[in-house]
């Protein structure tokens, strides 16, 4: 529907008398009769207009030439039309997965709040308190549930945990970050090429590894928790990490393509490999 709108609004706007044929407009047409449909395109009168007009704020309580789009969250659209579900962004758009140790509180701007073991919070990333958070950004979502199972070789003093996420999360997450920034950010991602060139994308100030060795690392060990084939699905960015590594991290890139390393949060969490801080 959101798609229909943008259509609709746009040639509404336009002031033409025809419009291209496509799925949006032909659906109107069969269950309305609206238009005239003549080869690849279809026609409207000033009454057919009128109509499209008509139709579609009928369906959604909004006037495609008043307003500008359809609202963002569900609650606002509920207020102009009877389908809530219309609205543009998902029921949770605008907040952030968050988690602090035990021990330890999540900051906001309505109070201090505590996450009990395995347990997240919803937060709107306008109601974080960050100035001094040490902002650790967790890739994986199943590491969220066992923040308090990690192994730090080096104490944090303030740790929040945030969910990265995909796309629009990411995104809402990035912003968060820039309009009230931390006392530091700390990536922690997987241990493979991609992860690690995320870490060094994502201008964090630390990444957090596994505190790794050619001596602790057994064979018995990497059969359980490496994923050699993961690590050459990626191999093509070991180039561009390699450009983009600070000399205190070149170690561990020269041992993750040595060794083939492709280990994912989940098995350092699992087999409770002591993690450490490298800052950049």
């Amino acid at each position: 529907m959101n798609r229909e709108f943008e259509i609709i609004q746009r040639f509404l706007r336009s002031g033409k008398d025809a419009a291209h044929l496509n799925k949006s407009f032909q659906k109107i047409h069969d269950e309305q009769g609206i238009g005239h449909i003549m080869g690849s395109y279809i026609w409207f009168n000033a009454r057919d207009r009128e109509g499209l007009r008509g139709w579609f704020k009928d369906r959604t309580g909004i006037d495609p030439l008043v307003e500008s789009s359809i609202p963002e969250d569900r609650i606002s659209v509920a207020c102009v039309g009877i389908n809530e579900k219309l609205a543009r962004k998902n029921v949770f758009a605008g907040q952030l997965k968050v988690a602090a140790p035990i021990g330890y509180e999540v900051q906001t701007i309505n109070g201090p709040a505590i996450t009990p073991r395995g347990t997240n919070l919803l937060v709107p990333s306008d109601h974080l308190i960050l100035e001094e958070a040490e902002v650790i950004i967790v890739e994986n979502g199943a590491v969220m549930r066992s923040i308090n199972d990690l192994q730090f070789e080096q104490p944090f003093a303030n740790p929040l945990f945030i969910y990265r996420g995909h796309e629009s999360d990411a995104r809402e997450l990035k912003i968060a970050l820039a309009a009230y920034p931390p006392a530091c950010v700390i990536g922690f991602y997987d241990f493979d090429p991609a992860g690690m060139l995320m870490g060094l994308e994502s201008k964090s100030d630390s990444l957090i590894f596994p505190k790794l060795s050619e001596e602790n690392l057994e064979q018995s060990l990497l059969t359980k928790i490496n994923q050699a084939e993961k690590f050459w699905t990626q191999a093509h960015q070991m180039s561009r990490l390699k450009t983009k590594a600070p000399e205190t991290l070149l170690p561990f890139v020269e041992m993750m393509e040595r060794l083939e390393l492709a280990i994912m949060q989940e098995h350092i969490v699992a087999h409770q490999m002591m993690l450490s801080r490298y800052d950049l």
